[in-house]
């Protein structure tokens, strides 16, 4: 699993990210895959936002957290994105592949 944070302004819009998906250098078919990546304060705590999300090319592996605007209160939240797979190697499985922190108007180190 990968490590990635992010830092956010409240209230203005998040840029879209683009992320590919790899297993040992091979994408993974997104192909009928759901993408769930949300906010928590804690780990498993209540849900304060969940992103919208697209999958941009199944095949290659390719989604994108939207653009989108974010006006939760400022807090350094954990989040998670999981991926529920339809086909390929996990069919039937979901599986966090990236997780990290996800500060609203506070600064956080980025760790990858």
């Amino acid at each position: 699993m990968k490590t990635v944070n992010f830092n956010h302004k409240r209230a203005t819009t998040f840029d879209e990210v683009l992320i590919q998906i790899k297993t040992n250098n091979v994408a993974e078919n997104l192909t009928g895959a759901t993408i769930l990546m949300q906010l928590r304060k804690e780990e498993k705590g209540k849900v304060i936002y969940t992103f919208l999300t697209t999958i941009t090319d199944a095949v290659n592996g390719w989604f994108k957290i939207d653009e989108q605007l974010i006006d939760v209160p400022s807090c350094i939240y954990k989040y998670d994105i999981q991926i529920e797979f339809a086909n390929g190697t996990y069919a039937g499985q979901t599986q966090t592949w990236i997780s990290g922190l996800f500060a609203i108007d506070s600064i956080i180190s980025e760790t990858t």
